[in-house]
């Protein structure tokens, strides 16, 4: 499958993705965002992250890190305002995409924090996937 069926192939899977699973589509619009690929290339920063982080995010570093990664379809929700979505080191060749069961080596999470006001999730850390509620920022 060459890059472009496998992002239109990942717009279709995250667009489905609602409910308890929500902060999966968060990350998958963010992730298909930093690598520049429709139709989220465009969506503003602002939309997907929380005002404390923003700053934080630099497209082109991110962009470098997320092509070997693939993201787990499963969300850890370690209260009722964070959320944890793994990040499995991507084979060879794989790219960017969803996997369906988690793999022995999780080596990113995105921490993702729930606004009340939004009644939606935005992404807040990109980190190890250890770390614990207490020591999020």
């Amino acid at each position: 499958m060459d890059d472009e069926d496998q992002f239109e192939k990942l717009v279709e899977q995250i667009s489905g993705l609602v409910g308890e699973r929500r902060p999966v589509a968060v990350v998958g619009m963010f992730v298909l965002r930093a690598l520049g690929q429709p139709p989220f290339a465009d969506l503003p920063l602002e939309d997907l992250v929380t005002p404390e982080s923003r700053q934080n995010w630099d497209d082109d570093e991110l962009a470098s890190v997320l092509r070997q990664h693939a993201f787990y379809t499963g969300v850890e929700y370690l209260s009722p305002q964070w959320a944890r979505v793994l990040l499995p080191q991507a084979e060879p060749g794989e790219g960017p995409h969803l996997v369906d069961e988690p793999r022995e080596v999780m080596s990113l999470a995105f921490y993702l924090r729930y606004d009340e006001g939004l009644r939606d999730w935005r992404i807040h850390l990109l980190g190890p996937p250890n770390v614990r509620v207490e020591e999020l920022p």
